[in-house]
């Protein structure tokens, strides 16, 4: 019966009639219950609805509810949130609440889906452990970000390529990379080891603006080789100052 709730929006009636022609026909009276259930968008009209029917477990549900609610009312976040019961989520590992994400206007698909899973870690060999987990769908997000025009150009190139001689070149060259990255600059560099002509044809061929040469006798010397890409001019900058010289060849990343 979630199965049809589920697919009610979408496909409107026909979503019960699939139900009936698999599992049999559904009294027209409990139809007409679930669907005005369905209209429930509040906690005060669940509430109205529900204790009347009693149930030991109803009013925790309710508190839970209350909380949730509060919650999220509290970070501001009240306005965000409508309350929908034709959200049931198609996966059965859900333990408790479950939501949607959907943009403000709401011209597409959901952007997320998610909920509450009690039992699911536990249930792949690990200890048991209470989460909460959602996913993005890729797709109508990236329409999303296309139609309000948010979608930020695809860039590949890295700013930086390092050209590394060895294992130690590479460990001194680690912290620079980081340290670049953490700037905003994008930085590639080999992910075993290959020669230096390979790896330069590769600096090349990547669409970088700088290579970084780490060789055993600029180790030796306490430098790295600084090669513009651009112009092909090369020269020698101190270790410690790989991240200023990148900058001031550069400039601010993204820009």
């Amino acid at each position: 019966m979630l199965g049809a709730v589920d697919k009610y929006e979408k496909i409107g009636d026909d979503a019960f009639k699939a139900y009936g022609e698999r599992f049999g026909a559904i009294d027209e009276g409990l139809k007409a219950k679930i669907l005005a259930f369905l209209q429930i968008k509040s906690l005060d009209a669940l509430e109205a609805t529900l204790l009347p029917l009693g149930g030991e477990k109803l009013p925790a549900r309710l508190a839970d509810w209350r909380k949730l609610l509060g919650n999220l009312n509290a970070m501001g976040l009240g306005r965000f949130i409508e309350v929908d019961f034709g959200v049931v989520r198609g996966l059965a590992y859900y333990t408790g609440f479950v939501f949607e994400a959907f943009d403000r206007k709401g011209e597409l698909r959901a952007l997320a889906g998610g909920g509450r899973y009690d039992n699911l870690v536990g249930k792949l060999g690990y200890a048991d452990l209470p989460a909460v987990g959602f996913a993005i769908g890729d797709m109508t997000f990236a329409l999303l970000l296309e139609q309000r025009g948010l979608m930020p150009a695809l860039v590949s190139a890295p700013d930086v390529f390092c050209v590394l001689g060895g294992e130690k070149e590479k460990l001194a060259a680690f912290a620079d990379i980081q340290a670049l990255r953490t700037a905003g600059y994008r930085v590639d560099y080999p992910m075993r080891e290959i020669a230096f002509g390979k790896q330069f044809k590769a600096a090349t061929e990547s669409g970088a603006k700088v290579a970084l040469i780490y060789g055993g006798d600029e180790l030796a010397k306490g430098v790295v080789k600084l090669r513009d890409l651009r112009t092909r001019s090369e020269r020698e900058i101190p270790h410690s100052g790989v991240l200023a010289e990148v900058q001031a060849l550069l400039g601010q990343p993204g820009v």
